[in-house]
């Protein structure tokens, strides 16, 4: 009768653990799309120079504006699924537990500002900041900061050179 009683203690602390992990993982997610709805423009470049400077200094990558390629890469590696939790970490604000999406996502930006001539960022509806990106006659929007946050729950190793070629017209969107 007592392993009655144990079995079902376990199954009760089981089951508050996964409720627990449930809600962080939802605050977390929440906590960074409010964020990203409230950047400001004018906010990009203290963004940019954190992300460059947690990525040296926390996880001992470089990111360098004016390289295309290795950034890219780097930030690839930063972002890949091995990487997520000491990622997050690295960025981590007090109370602000999604807080890597906003210098991960300025970055990712800034670099496609800096190599596709014409891209800009621009108001996004409901807040935020979207990019403007000429491809041709027509013109590209993408969303850096919504990247980093779909990235960050989903996303595989490749996906971030694969967004910027797409940003950067060397490959068509598909």
């Amino acid at each position: 009768m007592k392993w009655l009683l144990y079995f079902a203690l376990g199954i009760a602390a089981a089951i508050a653990f996964l409720a627990w992990g449930f809600f962080r993982i939802r605050k977390r997610t929440a906590d960074a799309a409010a964020a990203l709805h409230a950047v400001r423009e004018s906010e990009i470049p203290g963004l940019v120079e954190e992300c460059v400077h947690v990525c040296s200094e926390k996880l001992g990558v470089s990111l360098d504006l004016r390289n295309l390629e290795e950034s890219a890469e780097n930030l690839d590696y930063v972002l890949e699924p091995k990487q997520r939790s000491r990622m997050k970490t690295a960025f981590e604000a007090p109370g602000h537990t999604g807080h890597f999406v906003m210098p991960l996502g300025a970055y990712i930006g800034e670099l496609v500002r800096t190599h596709k001539p014409g891209a800009r960022w621009v108001p996004r509806e409901g807040g935020g900041l979207g990019m403007d990106i000429p491809q041709g006659e027509a013109t590209l929007t993408m969303f850096p900061f919504d990247k980093v946050l779909k990235h960050a729950a989903m996303g595989k190793t490749g996906d971030i050179v694969a967004y910027l070629n797409v940003a950067l017209g060397r490959t068509s969107p598909s």
